[in-house]
This record gives structure tokens, C-alpha cells and sequence, in this order.
């Protein structure tokens, strides 16, 4: 009987569980750089809060990938009007979080029907076995909102909506 060495069964063991989150703060045009602070003028913010799981497979990771990588650049590059921040989250390589923040609803919606997001969002299913999305509106004090904050209230409230089959929000939070 051939025998599996026990160090390759430990190996198996750690790569099968679910890696660490890797999260980013809030930075934009609205965040002090070094204290990540909001100092944008305004009382009263919107928060989108985004998780997508990319399917399993090879195309689909590379194009979500390059969609986030174009989405990305053309936030920081460009600094759309009205845009105030982003941060990013991703567990492995399936899972990946986005909040921004925005000056008005008005300027979030300038932002997701212009290119490369419109772009994006036309690949959803292409690339994804669904997600969530909410907006809400935040207040000065209330911001920036860290990431456990921002899964409670993705996962918790009733205007989040859910897109396909999300074994993350199915399974309240639980990859």
C-alpha cells in the first residue's frame, strides 16, 4: 500500500482553507492620505457597498480581473466628479468586496452607467455566480466605515440586492 506523506497531507490541508481577507482603507480625493480621515465638505454621504464571486474557472478570473483593474485605475486616475473614495477586500481569489463614496446618489449613478463600469457590469454573468449590492446614505460621523461594519450592513439590511448565488451572503457571511 502506498502511503501519502504526512507533509503533503498538511499542505492539502492549509491550501483547502479559507485564506486570510486582504483589505484596503478608504482612499480618494475625500480621505486624508496619511490618517484616512473624510475631509470633504458635506454632511451626508452614499456608501455602495459591492461583493462579487467570480466563478471558478480561468477566462472568467482574468477578465474579472481586468474589469477591476480598469474600473480601478479609472477611479483614481480620473477622480470621477463627485467620487470621494474606495477601498477593496478579497478572500482567495473568488471572493472580492468594493465600498465606495460618493458626494450624492446623483454622482454614484454618473459612475456606474459610464465605461469601463458599464463595461463591467455588462459581463456580470460572464464572469460571476452572483453577489450583493446596497447603497445608503451615510452621515459625516459616520464615516470612514470600516470593512467589519460594511459586511454587517451588506449582509444585515433589507435593501441589499442579491444577484445569483452567493454562497457568502447565502451562508451569512461564511465562505
Amino acid at each position: 500500500m502506498h502511503r501519502i506523506p504526512a507533509t503533503f497531507v498538511a499542505l492539502a490541508l492549509v491550501a483547502c482553507a479559507t485564506p486570510e481577507p486582504e483589505e484596503t482603507p478608504l482612499e480618494g480625493p475625500g480621505f486624508d492620505a496619511e490618517t484616512g480621515e473624510l475631509v470633504a465638505k458635506g454632511e451626508t454621504f452614499i456608501v455602495g457597498l459591492t461583493h462579487l464571486q467570480v466563478r471558478n474557472l480561468p477566462g472568467p478570473g482574468g477578465r474579472f480581473g481586468d474589469h477591476a483593474n480598469a474600473v480601478g485605475d479609472h477611479l483614481f486616475e480620473n477622480e470621477p466628479e463627485g467620487w470621494l473614495g474606495a477601498a477593496f477586500r478579497n478572500v482567495g481569489r473568488l471572493n472580492w468586496w468594493t465600498m465606495t463614496v460618493w458626494e450624492s446618489e446623483e454622482a454614484m449613478l454618473r459612475f456606474v452607467v459610464s465605461e469601463p463600469h458599464a463595461q463591467a457590469v455588462a459581463d456580470f454573468w460572464d464572469i460571476t455566480v452572483g453577489g450583493e449590492h446596497q447603497a445608503y446614505e451615510a452621515t459625516r460621523e459616520e464615516l470612514p466605515v470600516q470593512w467589519s461594519r460594511g459586511m454587517e450592513l451588506l449582509l444585515e439590511s433589507n435593501d441589499t440586492v442579491v444577484l445569483g448565488d452567493s454562497k457568502w451572503f447565502a451562508n451569512g457571511g461564511e465562505l
